[in-house]
């Protein structure tokens, strides 16, 4: 569950070009000619005119154009997701952690 707004674009990308984007969850809809998309732990996958997909990226998203291509490409902006919640927790905890410590070496 992730909670936040959604950034639309449409992109013209020329053949042999590379669109790369940072982690997060896209839709992409090949508007016209082929795209090759491809991301961490993915299996590569191959759009057409009129194809979409949706993708929950960790790493880095890279779409590179076969052809001549226009894409539309929706990003879902995460304000916090479960992933960045237990982060968040974590990094918190480990600061109150050293903290203490800091605190404790100190005193002596």
């Amino acid at each position: 569950m992730n909670v936040g707004k959604s950034e639309e674009n449409n992109l013209l990308i020329e053949k042999g070009s590379v669109a790369s984007f940072k982690r997060g969850e896209y839709v992409i809809y090949c508007m016209n000619g082929i795209i090759w998309v491809t991301w961490p732990g993915s299996a590569d996958v191959i759009l057409k005119e009129g194809d979409d997909i949706f993708v929950r990226s960790s790493g880095k998203l890279c779409i590179t154009a076969l052809s001549e291509v226009c894409i539309n490409i929706k990003n879902n902006k995460m304000s916090i997701g479960i992933e960045g919640f237990r982060e968040l927790v974590l990094r918190k905890i480990n600061g109150l952690f050293l903290s203490y410590l800091k605190k404790d070496v100190i005193r002596y």
